[in-house]
């Protein structure tokens, strides 16, 4: 049986929610879609530096959370910036 699950994005403080919702026949396929999600995302907005972080979380049919799916940017300066 194939339940709904609906993917909020978090870019920095920007939050985008999902309407729609998305299928899924378990909570681990949308945990591996979330995981995309924040991967491909991540990898448009962080090289650009406007955010440092991208979460998708996933809600169950209720709109309860059940996870997020992090990727974030860390710069460590060794040395002051020139």
């Amino acid at each position: 049986m194939m339940a709904l699950y609906y993917f909020e994005v978090r870019e920095g403080l920007s939050i985008t929610e999902d309407q729609d919702g998305l299928e899924f026949a378990s909570s681990a396929m949308a945990e591996a879609e979330a995981v995309r999600a924040a991967v491909s995302i991540a990898g448009d907005c962080l090289p650009q530096g406007a955010v440092r972080d991208v979460a998708v979380e996933v809600l169950d049919e209720h709109r309860e959370p059940l996870l997020t799916a992090t990727v974030g940017l860390l710069v460590e300066r060794l040395q002051p910036s020139t």
